[in-house]
C-alpha cells in the first residue's frame, strides 16, 4: 500500500530537481500517458512484487506531471476565478472517485462486476 505514496515521494523529488523547468513541460504527454499505462500489467495478475513496482511507477509519473499540470491550470485563470476553479475542480475529482463505491453499494448484493471494473475493484468499499 506505500509503493504509490512512495513512488509519488520520489518522483516529485526527482523530477522537481534533476529536471529544468522546461523540459518538465516537455515531460507532460509522455508521464500523462505512462501514469495509466504503468497499471496495465496488473491486469495479467503479476506477484504482489511487481504490482507494488508498478504502482510506485505510477506514482513517480503522477509526481512528475501533477505540479507542472497544476502551474499550467492556475496561469490560465484570471486571478478572481482561480479559488473557485479549484473548488470545481476538487469536487469533480471526489465525485470522480467516490463514484464506484456509491455504485457498488447501490447494486443488488447478488449482481457480479467484472474484476477489473470499478465496481468489481471496490466490493467493500461502501
Amino acid at each position: 500500500m506505500a509503493a504509490n505514496p512512495v513512488g509519488f515521494i520520489l518522483g516529485g523529488l526527482v523530477v522537481s530537481r534533476a529536471v529544468a523547468p522546461a523540459r518538465r513541460l516537455v515531460l507532460i504527454r509522455p508521464l500523462a500517458v505512462l501514469a495509466p499505462l504503468m497499471l496495465v500489467p496488473a491486469l495479467l495478475d503479476p506477484p504482489p512484487l511487481v504490482v507494488a513496482l508498478l504502482a510506485a511507477l505510477c506514482g513517480f509519473a503522477v509526481a512528475g506531471l501533477l505540479p507542472v499540470a497544476n502551474g499550467l491550470f492556475v496561469r490560465a485563470l484570471p486571478n478572481g476565478y482561480r479559488a473557485r476553479a479549484f473548488g470545481v475542480m476538487a469536487t469533480g475529482v471526489q465525485v470522480t472517485q467516490g463514484r464506484p463505491c456509491s455504485s457498488r453499494g447501490c447494486s443488488p448484493s447478488g449482481s457480479t462486476f467484472p474484476p477489473w471494473s470499478a465496481g468489481g475493484a471496490s466490493p467493500g468499499c461502501c
